[in-house]
């Protein structure tokens, strides 16, 4: 990225070129299709300052979203870690959501701040930290559900999801515990998702 930059954007340019023209081949779709992206992780910090993410990934993936919309499809795109102040550049890339959005402290995901500077824009996923559900409580997971639908769910443009990660299924010994949690966010959602919301 620093010492051969032109080398990076011509691949880039050559990459953008290959999927836009695909998509291009689709045509329009006669239901919304609904595309996943995986990989911004990589370019925001740590990885890539905010300033290269807007050099080297943002006009690109803009390009690429600005295609899928023209087919009439809708792009959702994946992305862990402290994600809080890149939902404008986001959205402005043209990502109609991301995912999981993690809290605190496995990223920086205040989400009633985000639902403010994005939710009419862009569908807010996730937000209830499975890796932790280890060693929470359920009666904390209830907590954290009832807490996320509160704070995204009124008006739509939120989907009640766990961030993902290692939850600790792999130790039997935890596996009580993980289940009672995941127990629990299930019977949250279904007590406090229910539009009209009274969460």
């Amino acid at each position: 990225f620093i010492t051969e930059p032109e080398r990076l954007h011509g691949f880039f340019r050559a990459y953008t070129d290959h999927i836009v023209k695909e998509l291009g081949q689709i045509g329009g779709f006669d239901a919304p299709r609904y595309f996943t992206q995986l990989g911004l992780e990589m370019a925001i910090d740590p990885w890539l300052s905010p300033a290269m993410l807007g050099v080297f990934v943002a006009p690109y993936d803009t390009r690429i979203n600005r295609q899928v919309h023209a087919c009439g499809g809708k792009v959702r795109h994946h992305c862990h870690g402290r994600v809080m102040n890149y939902f404008e550049t986001f959205s402005r890339m043209g990502l109609d959501g991301t995912e999981p959005c993690e809290p605190p402290p496995q990223a920086d995901v205040d989400l009633k701040r985000a639902k403010r500077l994005v939710g009419d824009r862009m569908l807010l996923c996730g937000n209830i930290p499975s890796p932790q559900f280890q060693t929470m409580d359920p009666a904390e997971t209830r907590q954290r559900v009832r807490q996320a639908i509160r704070d995204a769910a009124r008006g739509g443009g939120f989907v009640l999801r766990p961030t993902g990660g290692d939850a600790g299924t792999w130790e039997t010994r935890n596996l009580p515990r993980v289940v009672a949690n995941c127990e629990a966010m299930i019977g949250a959602a279904l007590e406090f998702g229910e539009y009209p919301i009274r969460a």
